[in-house]
């Protein structure tokens, strides 16, 4: 078993908040590779987006998707569901759930808001930065229903009517993704139950990595956002200014390479 797991946020954290790329980090990647340190995704992009940046990184650790909704693992899990090549352990609604609990509420508020599935990649692109080679994908959910304002009251009004029905929203200023009553510390929980006596170590930047932040025996901020800090609520909070992967790979190497160089210079019994 490892002695410790590293959680990482992807947009903003590990990658670019321009680039959507993670140039910069991965060397230190393939450092806690070589340390056999798992490095697991939990991140709002969806499974079809995650499986992008695992392949270029060459990774088969758990990963977490759509803020918690779901594990998926690349080997045999107990009291885990066969989910096409992964079992995965599943704490969200599906799509189609969600978005029948929602229907009136889409027809509602039709004038204030385009959901992401009626968008072309060129609007998806436009709307998210993200490059048209990866704009399709974030339309893939399984575990969410994600929509755009076009008016910033209305779709405001429309979220606040999602929460009264027992759903969660996250908005980070472009889109809004709907999701069950799970959040992304849910799954950190799940993950402590998989690596038992593993420290966790997260690292996010959004308020939509408070709860992660939260579960984890190091949470580090990246980016220094007040209310985050706030939102997380624990004076050993770790804050570094900057975002983006250099700043990650340097969180990393100053937090992670003293616990490991700690663990292979104690004495064994």
């Amino acid at each position: 078993m490892p002695s410790i797991v590293l959680v990482t946020d992807l947009d903003g954290t590990l990658l670019d908040p321009s680039t959507y790329w993670f140039s910069g980090a991965e060397d230190v990647i393939e450092w806690l590779k070589g340390e056999g340190v798992p490095v697991v995704f939990n991140s709002s992009k969806s499974r079809a987006e995650q499986e992008v940046y695992r392949m270029a990184l060459g990774l088969r650790d758990p990963f977490v998707v759509e803020n918690g909704a779901a594990i998926y693992y690349q080997f045999y899990v107990d009291e885990a569901d066969r989910v096409g090549p992964y079992w995965a352990n599943i704490f969200g609604l599906r799509a189609e759930s969600i978005r029948l609990l929602i229907e009136d509420l889409i027809r509602e508020y039709r004038w204030a808001i385009k959901l992401i599935d009626e968008m072309s990649d060129e609007e998806i692109s436009r709307l998210t930065g993200l490059p048209p080679s990866l704009a399709g994908l974030a339309r893939v959910r399984e575990y969410s229903v994600v929509y755009a304002p076009i008016d910033k009251e209305g779709a405001a009004r429309m979220a606040e009517e999602i929460v009264r029905r027992g759903l969660r929203y996250t908005f980070g200023g472009r889109l809004y993704v709907v999701t069950g009553p799970h959040h992304k510390g849910t799954a950190v929980k799940a993950l402590r139950a998989r690596y038992p006596g593993a420290r966790i170590v997260a690292l996010g930047d959004g308020m939509n990595d408070a709860e992660m932040l939260k579960e984890a025996d190091i949470p580090i901020l990246l980016g220094g956002r007040e209310e985050v800090a706030k939102a997380v609520g624990r004076d050993d909070l770790i804050i570094y200014p900057g975002r983006g992967p250099e700043w990650w790979a340097k969180a990393v190497k100053e937090i992670v390479g003293p616990i490991i160089e700690s663990v292979e210079h104690q004495p064994s019994h």
